[in-house]
């Protein structure tokens, strides 16, 4: 299994667009309201021109096929704005070869995950740890090198 990540192109709109619904349900905790998705979607396309995919948005493959998305913020706290993987993936070890690899770039990592998203075990795998609690996120930081 080849797992590789590419910057996103025009061409993969109607998947990452596919993802984002899928994500979107599972963030919420309930099946998808089409109207409110549908919203988050033209909110998408205005903030970035007209394209669905943030320009930073990168593409994950796995021997050639698309099987998810990560956008990460850069900054000495880099933010993982969006991380997903199509259900049929996941388990696979995936998601955490692509978070060895963005951990291996160095500086810290902070991410928002809602409670019952699955992912948290792996983000807890891979390091993480909770900063705090909101009402229906929780914020976890990978630490590039302990704190002292």
């Amino acid at each position: 299994m080849k797992v590789e990540v590419r910057p996103a192109v025009v061409e993969d709109e109607a998947f990452l667009e596919s993802l984002f619904r899928l994500k979107a349900s599972e963030d919420l905790g309930f099946a998808p309201l089409d109207p409110l998705i549908d919203l988050q979607v033209r909110a998408r396309n205005r903030q970035f021109g007209g394209r669905f995919a943030d320009p930073s948005a990168w593409l994950i493959e796995v021997d050639g096929v698309r099987v998810g998305s990560y956008q990460l913020e850069p900054g000495q706290n880099r933010h993982l704005s969006y991380f997903a993987i199509l259900p049929e993936y996941r388990g696979k070890g995936i998601g955490t070869e692509v978070l060895r690899r963005l951990q291996a770039e160095g500086g810290d990592i902070l991410l928002y995950v809602t409670p019952w998203n699955t992912a948290r075990k792996l983000y807890e795998r891979m390091g993480f740890v909770v900063e705090r609690q909101e009402d229906a996120s929780i914020l976890m930081r990978w630490a590039a090198s302990p704190v002292c």
